[in-house]
């Protein structure tokens, strides 16, 4: 970046939206969880801005994941408690949920119900969908959808990989064998079975959250996200759906709009009844100091706001 002429400081994306400084985030990692996906969310929110769309549903599916953000009065939804596996902290991040579900996605015939299964393995970049002959044997998401048309063969990543539909199509007859489908309806219902967990993700985002999806337009974006989200639209009512230009690059467009951003949280436990302001002066005057470090040694001045709470 230097040999280029880059003569700013290195910045890393965090959860909460913006950036922070390589120090910043080797002293909290966890500040870094899911920012990727969030900033999807932020590049959403400026394209929104400029076409005059308040509530937006936030859709990014790549090989791996659909991940789901909300954008609603022209604000991403926050949220101060997440989990990860069987951890829960408290940390205020953009609100993203995500299921097990993209275009490296793996198919299976589950063995004890005997009914297709979409995910939530994948293939990962390595080997990949069986299509892009690295290797792959467990037919994914992307190869069906190349055998229903949804991708054209010769001009896949603008002619630089040739998709082997052959192999696409070999692997996932087997598995209609298993269910008495032939080819095209096992494709489909390959297909059908990853847009309707799409579309159950994002009921859960919105109508269990209050949120109607009439009120919002959603934005496709991601490598695979514009092939599926037509029939989830259509399934949740959704008017209307927006595909960027160059949609699988709008995440990066979203890191590079990012602000500076530094949020401190620290815990503590009592009765509000029972608070004695003398407690709190010295954990708030050492926030206080952490914040004007940071701010100073990434060159921005800082300034205390006063808030009284009642």
């Amino acid at each position: 970046l230097n040999d280029y002429g880059y003569q700013h400081p290195l910045q890393i994306t965090q959860c909460g939206g913006g950036t922070i400084s390589v120090n910043r985030a080797i002293e909290a990692p966890l500040l870094t969880l899911d920012s990727g996906p969030v900033s999807g969310v932020i590049g959403s929110q400026f394209l929104s801005e400029l076409m005059g769309y308040n509530n937006v549903i936030t859709t990014d599916m790549g090989g791996t994941s659909f991940d789901v953000g909300i954008i609603s009065d022209g604000e991403p939804a926050f949220t101060y408690v997440s989990n990860v596996n069987q951890y829960e902290y408290f940390l205020p991040k953009i609100d993203i949920q995500a299921v097990g579900n993209g275009g490296g996605s793996l198919v299976r015939v589950d063995p004890t119900t005997g009914v297709l299964r979409v995910g939530p393995e994948s293939a990962g970049a390595v080997p990949g969908p069986i299509c892009y002959d690295q290797g792959g044997e467990i037919p994914t998401v992307t190869d069906a959808a190349l055998v229903l048309g949804y991708i054209a063969v010769d001009s896949f990543a603008n002619g630089t990989i040739q998709l082997n539909r052959g192999n696409a199509e070999d692997a996932i007859a087997k598995i209609g064998e298993q269910l008495g489908l032939d080819l095209m309806e096992t494709a489909a219902g390959i297909v059908k079975i990853s847009e309707f967990q799409m579309a159950d993700l994002i009921r859960r985002m919105t109508i269990q959250k209050g949120f109607d999806p009439r009120d919002f337009v959603l934005f496709a974006f991601g490598g695979a996200g514009p092939m599926h989200v037509f029939l989830v639209a259509e399934e949740l009512a959704v008017p209307q759906v927006i595909v960027p230009r160059y949609p699988g690059h709008l995440s990066a467009l979203g890191q590079l709009l990012a602000d500076q951003r530094l949020d401190g949280v620290r815990a503590w436990g009592g009765k509000l009844s029972a608070v004695d302001p003398a407690e709190l002066r010295g954990p708030t005057s050492e926030m206080k100091s952490v914040a004007s470090k940071t701010l100073l040694d990434a060159g921005f001045e800082s300034e205390r706001q006063k808030h009284t709470f009642t």
